[in-house]
């Protein structure tokens, strides 16, 4: 995870040659690191092994705070090369300006409406009822030409059969945008993608109305996310690097908080074409 830096600070470095393709990792939550050498003393002959320092972190509220995002430089130029943003849904997605989510019902506080944009099929949206609606707001009209559906991870008689997506610019008249009947999940956390024939005009408002279910008397979907552009790749960025709560689904230990504390470091980007990428944030700085 970390390269020689000069003494004093504290990085994360990730880097691969690899086909381009996105990467999203969550690291331990307990990050210990003894400051390094500087630079010059890789060509240097070896030397003793640095005394470790008593600088520590879990991320916790009461720990050093990590900085978000700040890119190392090398030689006055950032430390980095083909990284792009990480998308986690469908490529050319429009949810990066969504501004607010709705719904007819919702079971909070685990599994509220806002779970349909998070990216990840290990949450998702509940309504105790066969049919219902979820509405997003943005920030801005977007189009769009594709959407994904992602089934829940229980009883298949809750996924959506039939259903319309609706697109608003007041959000009380409605002009329906794609309809569709007599649909399945086979797979528990499966995404399917519904493209159409053509991009639609831009909404403020756009609303997935659930007009029957395969035959329970609740109503679930663990994502919803729309495309602009089905070819879209990545944008130039930074890598990402942000405490958070952890991964939502995880196989190993509590989601939903960090490895051995109630925080973890996320870091996260993409490859922007074929070939080596790397990329180095700053954690801390002026470690004592």
């Amino acid at each position: 995870m970390t390269r020689p830096q000069p003494p004093g600070r504290v990085v994360a470095t990730r880097s691969g040659s690899r086909r381009a393709r996105p990467l999203g990792l969550a690291l331990a939550a307990a990050l210990t690191v003894p400051l390094a050498v500087p630079l010059g003393a890789l060509t240097a002959a070896p030397a003793a092994a640095a005394e470790p320092g008593d600088f520590s972190s879990s991320f916790e509220s009461g720990d050093p705070a990590a900085l978000a995002t700040t890119v190392a430089e090398r030689d006055g130029a950032p430390w980095q090369a083909n990284v792009g943003s990480f998308t986690s849904g469908l490529p050319g997605s429009v949810l990066g300006k969504l501004k607010a989510v709705t719904a007819s019902a919702q079971n909070l506080p685990n599994e509220g409406a806002a779970n349909l944009a998070d990216g990840g099929s290990g949450t998702k949206w509940l309504a105790f009822a066969s049919t219902g609606w979820v509405r997003y707001e943005f920030a801005e009209p977007v189009s769009f030409v594709a959407y994904s559906m992602t089934s829940g991870d229980d009883s298949a008689g809750r996924d959506p059969k039939s259903w319309t997506i609706e697109g608003s610019n007041d959000g009380s008249t409605w002009t329906p945008l794609d309809q569709r009947a007599d649909e399945d999940f086979p797979n528990r956390q499966q995404t399917r993608t519904f493209e159409l024939d053509e991009p639609t005009e831009a909404y403020t408002y756009l609303r997935l109305n659930v007009t029957a279910n395969s035959g329970d008397g609740i109503v679930q979907l663990a994502g919803w996310d729309l495309s602009s552009d089905l070819s879209a790749g990545p944008s130039a960025a930074p890598m990402t690097t942000k405490v958070g709560t952890g991964p939502r689904v995880n196989f190993t230990n509590k989601a939903g908080v960090g490895f051995s504390g109630l925080h973890s470091l996320r870091y996260d980007g993409s490859h922007l074409a074929d070939g080596e990428t790397y990329a180095t944030n700053v954690l801390y700085d002026d470690v004592d």
